[in-house]
């Protein structure tokens, strides 16, 4: 069951389990019947870079506004990416349940030739 509205919605490509993403932030992973799959994932302060102290209220303020928009998995399953509404894609381990990288992408960047370490 989700605490807020669900935003998106994706398969593992083995078909056994699928994430879902809810405008609170998190990600929840639940297996095709519907039972949740371990702890649900707060990505909400992974989804803009961290600022200035100066400007360290009006972040906070932001952060409550995004959310996961999208979400894929990799054709392995290994991988989930999440894309938000602060231009952020995180990457998470699947097995691990942890986000492993970020990238911040700006107006005037193309996702050709990001690599993720």
């Amino acid at each position: 069951m989700l605490s807020y509205t669900g935003t998106c919605v994706a398969w593992k490509p083995n078909g056994e389990s699928f994430c879902v993403s809810t405008t609170n932030g998190e990600l929840s992973f639940f297996n095709r019947n519907g039972s949740p799959l371990g702890e649900t994932e707060g990505g909400r302060h992974f989804m803009i870079p961290a600022p200035p102290k100066a400007r360290k209220k009006k972040a906070e303020r932001l952060q409550s506004t995004h959310y996961f928009k999208n979400v894929c998995y990799s054709p392995c399953g290994k991988l989930l990416g999440a894309a938000s509404t602060g231009k952020t894609v995180c990457f998470y381990n699947v097995d691990h349940q942890r986000i492993v990288a970020t990238q911040y992408v700006t107006n005037n960047r193309s996702f050709e030739g990001v690599e993720v370490n």
